[in-house]
């Protein structure tokens, strides 16, 4: 299992106040530890998003919101790899249901998305995407550029949670809420004036 995180003292409150103990969670399911750690080990759940100091595995509320939708442990992958297939068609964004998948069992997604699920992971990534590419050719005059930039970076605020310093270490990269939304309020503030 995952070793604890060096949290400093806000990250942990933080964690502490956005999730909840995977035990607690797994209790009150009436399932036991040791089987889903094992479903963990075996690539058929997510890790937790964070390890706190003391060992404790902190996961969004939401945990076994897609095991739930899925209708069973069994059926997660198959359910989620179609979703996100059917998502990535939706929304014309080029995404590996694969790699979605693995990025789903790192608990990676669980710690950067308010609410984990098909729809959020592919949108987030295709609002980067769009993102990214009308920053780095800024119009700030052109009303259409304006709003299409304000409306976005609103839309991925809305879907993102807020990170930790931590976060900001781990993924070995800086966070789309730091190299977008904070990017853009900054470069651009007159856009929410």
């Amino acid at each position: 299992m995952d070793r604890p995180y060096q949290l400093n003292a806000a990250d942990a409150e933080y964690v502490q106040r956005e999730f909840a103990p995977l035990w607690s969670l797994t209790v009150k399911r009436g399932l036991d530890m040791t089987t889903l750690l094992d479903w963990i080990a075996a690539g058929r759940m997510p890790r937790a998003s964070y390890v706190m100091p003391v060992g404790t595995l902190m996961v969004p509320h939401d945990y076994y919101a897609l095991c739930d939708l899925a209708g069973d442990i069994d059926h997660l992958e198959p359910w989620f790899r179609l979703e996100i297939a059917r998502e990535v068609a939706q929304q014309g964004v080029d995404l590996d249901p694969h790699a979605e998948w693995n990025g789903y069992l790192s608990g990676e997604h669980g710690a950067t998305l308010r609410e984990v699920t098909p729809h959020n992971i592919v949108r987030k990534h295709g609002l980067a995407h769009e993102l990214l590419g009308l920053l780095a050719r800024p119009h700030p005059e052109d009303p259409t550029w304006a709003e299409t930039v304000r409306a976005g970076v609103d839309e991925l605020h809305g879907l993102e949670r807020a990170f930790t310093d931590l976060d900001r270490e781990r993924f070995n990269r800086p966070p789309t809420r730091d190299s977008i939304i904070t990017a853009a309020h900054g470069r651009f503030p007159e856009l929410w004036g």
